[in-house]
């Protein structure tokens, strides 16, 4: 036997009944109804012979024949993540995943290491198992065992001590095989695959913990901030608040006073005509250059004749 052969591996976990139905491809939408036909067709044609028949057919159609089938594809697959989307797993269902994904692959027996001795008990069931079956043939497995167990409540001393002699009996020979016994190469490999396939997985774990502490913390880091922010923002509307209460006083004393002076001096009030305000017009400045024209300079008389 080769080293894989002692592991068992680890049972897949189940689809879960309550979740949505994959989508079909193309093909299989074309499948479901050419296979239909064939029946209806060659009823004596056997199921492979069938699926060759749905492969020629399918690869001899044209992209424009395919489309209609195309679309059906497609409108199934937007149905498929339509209900993933509401989708939650049971309770239950997720648990069972888990448990199986912790226990990983599983070491078969050895059928070379020796095999324990039987207990007393299992003597006496072998040496009187035949003859309970015979006594009542139409009991089941279950019913003999139950029958079994009844007599082994009132076995006599001596029977006792005979089942008992041959169970310390098998149990030394037990002893002595298991002495010398030495699993064979191959079983020790298939040991070494189970413990590296344990500790990938305890790795893996830890490493998907650590993932799962890591976000934890920036959660709770934004949870801190948050809160803080939130607070702040709880103490700034309680000063609104007052400011808004204090505020609604203030415009009622104002509405009371309005009312008294209203009372006191009807049409003081009245909002006052606004003064109109007239500007002078302002002289226009001559230059002096253009008011004052220069008076034309002289020549110098000539002295002497």
């Amino acid at each position: 036997m080769k080293a894989e052969d002692y592991v068992i591996k680890a049972k897949r976990a189940p689809k879960d009944p309550n979740a949505p139905k994959n989508a079909k491809s193309a093909y299989m939408f074309f499948a479901t109804k050419c296979r239909a036909e064939l029946t209806k067709e060659s009823p004596g044609m056997s199921f492979t012979d069938t699926g060759r028949e749905v492969g020629k057919r399918w690869q001899a159609l044209s992209d424009k024949q395919k489309a209609p089938w195309e679309k059906k594809s497609s409108d199934d697959k937007d149905r498929h993540a339509k209900d993933m989307k509401t989708y939650v797993p049971d309770d239950a269902y997720t648990e069972q995943q888990k448990k199986m994904k912790a226990a990983g692959p599983k070491l078969a027996k050895d059928p070379d290491k020796p095999k324990r001795g039987r207990t007393a008990y299992l003597v006496f069931c072998d040496d009187h198992r035949a003859a309970v079956r015979k006594k009542y043939p139409k009991k089941s497995m279950t019913q003999v065992s139950a029958a079994l167990a009844e007599q082994w409540k009132s076995v006599s001393a001596k029977e006792r001590g005979t089942c008992d002699k041959a169970a310390e009996k098998e149990k030394a020979e037990y002893q002595t095989a298991l002495a010398s016994y030495e699993p064979s190469a191959e079983y020790r490999e298939a040991v070494e695959m189970i413990q590296s396939a344990k500790a990938a997985h305890q790795a893996k774990d830890k490493s998907s913990k650590g993932k799962v502490n890591d976000r934890v913390k920036k959660q709770r880091v934004k949870v801190k901030e948050l809160r803080g922010e939130i607070n702040l923002l709880e103490k700034k509307v309680e000063q609104a608040r007052k400011l808004s209460d204090k505020l609604a006083a203030k415009q009622s004393a104002l509405t009371k006073a309005e009312e008294k002076l209203d009372a006191l001096a009807p049409g003081a009030l009245a909002p006052a005509k606004p003064r109109v305000i007239t500007k002078k017009k302002k002289s226009k400045k001559i230059p002096d250059a253009v008011a004052v024209k220069a008076a034309p300079k002289k020549s110098p008389r000539r002295s002497g004749r």
